[in-house]
């Protein structure tokens, strides 16, 4: 699949595999997060569940916020 970066059509759906591979993590942390309802997945046409890379980064961006505040209140 073609990564859309442009933003001139419509974002692609991606298997979690390959979302996975592009993002670097391991494809197990997405299964996770999908099973723990903090990542939305998709079945557009088949019991595959796919994702938009940019869920996948503004969920990864929340948690990542999240852990600074948490060091932060431990810390104060």
């Amino acid at each position: 699949m073609a990564n859309n970066q442009c933003g001139s059509g419509p974002e692609l759906y991606y298997s979690i595999p390959a979302a996975a591979r592009i993002l670097g993590v391991p494809k197990y942390t997405l299964y996770r997060a999908v099973k723990a309802g903090l990542l939305p997945c998709h079945l557009p046409f088949s019991s595959r569940r796919r994702v938009l890379l940019s869920e996948v980064r503004a969920a990864m961006a929340a948690y990542m916020q999240a852990e600074v505040q948490q060091d932060q209140a431990d810390v104060g």
